[in-house]
């Protein structure tokens, strides 16, 4: 007799694994005479200390195929922009690269992870793979002059990192110092590094850049190394991406409102498509004043945050302007309120449960950029449900996601004695129950400054 699963319940184990399928995304760069990337995010690359310049290579790695390719020189590598790329390098990722290095002598810098802050990150040493602080690989020494397809991967979940070489895993490690993360600046640099010995870099070229936003096997390692010479041709043939949007000065004055006076603070960028960080610049703080560029084409969601101020927040739609008119955006702070009530609309738990999706991170950041900001502030959370349902499980499942919310700003550094927090369930409504509309009101977390 054969067995038939009934094609609704094949449904219902298949959505999820395609809906996982869909949310995995990559950017390319194939550096065929632009550092722009080859996808419609158009997301360039920064060049680093002296420009490079693109050339034709033969790559006698891979039978003697000619590959448009970026050279760089000494110390002048390129940068990827984390933030505007919509944070890829985030939770698991994984960094593809094709290249070549003209020196191996000592410490040799792949990959910064820290914006040139620390001498912690991958590192080819004495033609050995290696990642500092950890350990290098016992390897077969990769020669000057040799083009190697690079891989690493970081499994946030589980912090373990993986260095593959040419298909093959050359060297493992647990990441518990998160020092394969990305700083607050959020830039990825690659063949620069100008720390405390100086210079522990190589000039060389890079035919091809790939920055997933997941953990990619090593099936797909192995398959991705043997197809490196039809995936060359294919990208020699496609056409030029299109030109970039253009971008648009973004300026304005940050005052106190209760006087006008001109105020320190700090302003933030983010795309509303993705939430996104773009930008992140300190204004003035003698005159107010902020200045910045921005690419036109899509709305950004800006904030302001000041010690002894409340957050400033706005939409900036920049969707059909066409870049050669200044923006002004003059902002006005308000002072902190004690037992103010303040509602964090964007934070997004799974229906029913207190586990926060990610989407909630940005909002929060936020929230931990304000305590941070003013240090004495002390705060407390509350967590409300609607109506619907068992009032006790209600109440339970409010408190349980205050501690959620509350366990997130002390995982960020946030003192957890200047935290309390309680759940209301649904007995303090801000809008009827009547509706599913209203009713989505009411399941919201606060907080009130007890403090500051």
């Amino acid at each position: 007799m054969k067995f038939r699963i009934p094609f609704l319940i094949l449904l219902m184990f298949l959505l999820p694994m395609l809906g996982n399928a869909q949310k995995q995304k990559m950017l390319v760069y194939d550096f065929n005479n632009t550092l722009a990337d080859t996808s419609n995010k158009r997301v360039p690359l920064a060049e680093l200390e002296k420009p490079g310049y693109f050339a034709t290579d033969t790559i006698k790695e891979l039978g003697g195929i000619a590959k448009k390719v970026y050279c760089f020189g000494l110390n002048s590598g390129i940068a990827f922009d984390n933030a505007e790329a919509g944070k890829p390098i985030r939770e698991g990722y994984s960094i593809e690269i094709y290249f070549k290095l003209d020196m191996y002598n000592a410490w040799k810098r792949v990959l910064d992870f820290k914006n040139k802050k620390s001498d912690t990150g991958p590192y080819i040493y004495l033609r050995k793979v290696s990642f500092y602080k950890y350990g290098s690989a016992d390897m077969k020494p990769i020669q000057p002059g040799n083009y190697i397809h690079y891989i690493f991967t970081r499994d946030s979940a589980s912090q373990n990192s993986q260095i593959f070489i040419n298909g093959n895993l050359i060297y493992q490690f647990k990441d518990s110092l998160k020092l394969a993360t990305l700083d607050k600046y959020n830039y990825l640099n690659l063949f620069h590094d100008n720390m405390s010995m100086g210079n522990e870099a190589s000039a060389g070229k890079i035919a091809l850049l790939k920055v997933y936003d997941h953990v990619v096997t090593k099936e797909k390692v192995k398959e991705n190394f043997d197809q490196l010479v039809p995936t060359f041709k294919a990208l020699n043939n496609r056409p030029e991406p299109p030109k970039q949007l253009p971008e648009v000065i973004v300026k304005g004055n940050i005052v106190d409102k209760r006087n006008g006076a001109p105020t320190p603070a700090k302003v933030n960028f983010e795309r509303t498509s993705d939430n996104g960080l773009v930008k992140s610049i300190d204004n003035n703080p003698t005159t107010g004043d902020y200045e910045l560029k921005l690419r036109v084409g899509q709305q950004y969601l800006f904030s302001a945050t000041a010690k002894g101020f409340m957050g400033f927040t706005d939409v900036l739609d920049l969707s059909n302007v066409d870049g050669k008119t200044p923006i002004i955006k003059d902002i006005e702070l308000s002072r902190m309120e004690l037992g103010k009530t303040i509602t964090l609309n964007r934070i997004i738990f799974k229906q029913g449960t207190p586990e926060m999706l990610s989407a909630s991170y940005d909002e929060l950041d936020k929230l931990v950029m304000m305590m941070k900001e003013n240090a004495k502030m002390e705060i407390e959370l509350s967590g409300h449900t609607d109506n619907q349902g068992n009032a006790k499980m209600n109440i339970e499942l409010s408190e349980e996601r205050v501690k959620a919310v509350k366990d997130y700003l002390v995982s960020n550094g946030i003192d957890k004695k200047r935290i309390s927090g309680k759940g209301y369930g649904g007995s303090k409504p801000v809008a009827s129950n009547a509706t599913e509309n209203t009713r989505k009101l009411n399941r919201r977390v606060e907080f009130v400054i007890r403090k500051y």
